[in-house]
């Protein structure tokens, strides 16, 4: 049998009952499938790499109808055997995704080629009028004075079975009453931040958040538990169960369908790694597990960031490192991620700088170094990355990678020079069949890192407690690896310049401003869609590393992510600070960096920097 691609109607909407036939072998005893063929395993799952596109077909020529996002898994009930598309399964629906945007979980070898073909056949369910809009106008059967066509589907498996194009099942597809089930009249609304989840209890996967603000029309209730599905557009099929104790009921709500059962049919969240992750830098051995006091911080982090909308295994995420300098105990929240690393990188490349140095900076140096790290200067780094690749930029920034993986910060790298278009902006769109440097044990696909510049917070993290570790005794990996080619004095050098970093919004906006005995050194990084602050904090009750870097898919707001920064900063000061906490955060912006003080320029060229704190 020959197939055209305008004879081919490959299942969307329309196809629901083929899915059934499809998950649950329900075909006729003399179908293709039940002729001695083994019946297709249905356990391979496909996860967008970002997010991906649905269509009503295997071609973008065919509608869009909906999208989906990394983080959740999709059952894969078909594929097509001519084209580089495949079917996936929703709760209510179907649709097709391009295979170059999604991650493919399981053995292709166990999905069957799913074909559909519009027949001429005797009278029958369901009518063109239930169908309009549903197929492709290039296949849509022609107004003839014969009965109206039947849709037959056609599972064209991987071993074909002879005669199998002769067994072919009928399918009628009843169409979804999904859009008069929402008509309701009963809505929810909320006055703070709560979870939605896949199914009507707290043991479903979250799946995203709603906040205060509109309503949203609630389709079903369940029972006996007081939960309520409502029509949310955080997902393609628009639907998601919210606890109803934790909501206001708009309406009547016992004029809401009932149902009582505990299969939903939804898709699966991704399963993520535990969230609070004890962590050892690579140059150590492993150490006792953190105590409770640091356990409970990062649950509290944890927990404080969902409330915000940052979810972990979403494009919507965070992550976060936090070590005591004290006693070297170290953890990570949503561990293992990778970030585009934007001007964070211009830690590692003064690091890099500082290693190829042989004598304390020139007056001429030591200004690009102030002007890259005090003002994020782009064009100053670049000149610097030349100076360590020897004339050559590129080749100054594989030194950095080289400089970090000598560390075994190995998920650190940077290959191309900063950009100078825009002196904020370091970056690449993600190029469509670019394949990331293979590390172990990091996920460089959800957060659509820079392809040449990436890090993790806690590649970041550890690099911050090496210098401060160098500058304060000299001692750790900087000095032990790099055979006193980085000295105590020039750490101390990095750390007095990212205290000069102009501004206080984001990491020190949680700290005390009138307590003489606490201060920071640290660095950001801001593009559009990611923001990130590795600083080595230095109070009273202990000096700490903190890292954050917080990434979503499109323009993150400012007036978002610098708050919530500041808040994580001022719950970690309060925990290493019992005795005076801070009551709440302060909410500046960055201001412009117009000039390098002379003073900065005279510290960072002498041979005697002042001590860390």
């Amino acid at each position: 049998m020959r197939f055209s691609k305008k004879s081919l109607v490959h299942v969307f909407l329309l196809s629901l009952a083929a899915l059934l036939m499809l998950i649950l072998g329900l075909l006729q005893p003399d179908s293709a499938l039940s002729q001695g063929q083994p019946t297709p395993r249905l356990d391979v799952t496909v996860e967008a790499i970002g997010s991906a596109n649905l269509r009503a077909g295997p071609g973008i020529e065919y509608d869009l109808v909906g999208t989906i996002q990394s983080g959740t898994s999709y059952r894969m009930v078909g594929r097509s055997a001519h084209f580089p598309w495949y079917l996936i399964a929703l709760p209510e629906s179907m649709g097709w995704v391009f295979k170059d945007l999604v991650k493919v979980n399981g053995d292709l070898a166990n999905v069957p080629f799913t074909e559909m073909i519009i027949e001429d056949l005797p009278p029958g369910n369901p009518t063109a009028t239930e169908f309009q809009g549903l197929i492709p106008p290039s296949i849509t059967p022609q107004a003839t004075d014969s009965p109206v066509a039947q849709i037959t589907y056609v599972i064209v498996t991987n071993t074909p079975v002879p005669g199998a194009a002769t067994a072919t099942p009928v399918i009628n597809f009843q169409p979804s009453q999904t859009s008069a089930a929402a008509n309701t009249g009963v809505s929810v609304k909320v006055n703070r931040t709560i979870n939605v989840r896949y199914g009507p209890d707290v043991s479903y996967p979250l799946m995203g958040t709603i906040s205060d603000g509109p309503s949203y029309v609630v389709t079903r209730r369940h029972l006996p538990s007081k939960w309520l599905e409502i029509v949310y557009p955080g997902v393609p099929w628009q639907r998601g169960w919210v606890s109803g104790d934790l909501v206001t009921v708009i309406g009547d709500v016992n004029l809401v369908p009932v149902i009582t059962g505990t299969e939903f049919g939804f898709p699966t969240a991704t399963p993520l790694p535990p969230m609070v992750v004890t962590a050892a830098a690579p140059w150590t051995t492993p150490s006792a597990s953190i105590n409770q006091v640091l356990t409970d911080l990062g649950s509290d982090i944890n927990n404080y960031l969902i409330s915000r909308g940052f979810v972990a295994g979403t494009s919507r995420q965070a992550s976060v490192f936090i070590m005591n300098l004290t006693t070297g105990q170290a953890f990570s929240i949503n561990p293992n991620v990778a970030y585009t690393a934007a001007s964070l990188l211009k830690v590692p490349l003064m690091v890099a700088m500082y290693e190829k140095l042989d004598t304390i900076p020139d007056r001429d140096l030591a200004w690009l170094i102030a002007s890259m790290i005090v003002c994020s200067e782009n064009t100053s780094a670049n000149r610097i990355l030349q100076f360590i690749g020897d004339g050559d930029a590129l080749r100054g920034a594989a030194v950095v990678t080289d400089t970090m993986r000598q560390l075994g910060l190995s998920h650190t790298l940077m290959s191309r020079q900063f950009s100078t278009d825009n002196p904020q902006a370091t970056y690449t769109p993600f190029p469509p069949a670019f394949v990331p440097p293979v590390t172990t044990g990091i996920d460089q696909i959800i957060t659509q890192p820079d392809p040449e510049k990436q890090t993790t917070p806690a590649d970041m993290g550890f690099l911050m407690a090496a210098i401060y570790q160098c500058g304060l005794d000299n001692s750790g990996p900087l000095i032990s690896t790099f055979g006193g080619k980085i000295t105590q004095a020039e750490c101390r050098q990095m750390v007095y310049v990212m205290k000069q970093v102009v501004g206080r919004a984001m990491i020190p906006d949680g700290l005390p401003t009138t307590d003489i005995n606490v201060f920071v050194a640290h660095k950001r990084g801001i593009i559009d869609e990611m923001h990130g602050d590795a600083s080595i904090v230095f109070t009273p009750g202990g000096d700490y590393v903190l890292v954050i870097m917080m990434r979503q898919p499109t323009y993150l707001n400012p007036t978002v992510s610098f708050p919530i920064m500041a808040e994580i900063s001022r719950r970690t000061y309060n925990v290493f600070n019992e005795s005076r906490p801070l009551a709440e955060i302060a909410n500046t912006k960055i201001p412009a960096c117009s000039r390098i003080p002379i003073a900065f320029v005279d510290t960072l060229s002498s041979a005697n920097p002042p001590p860390l704190n």
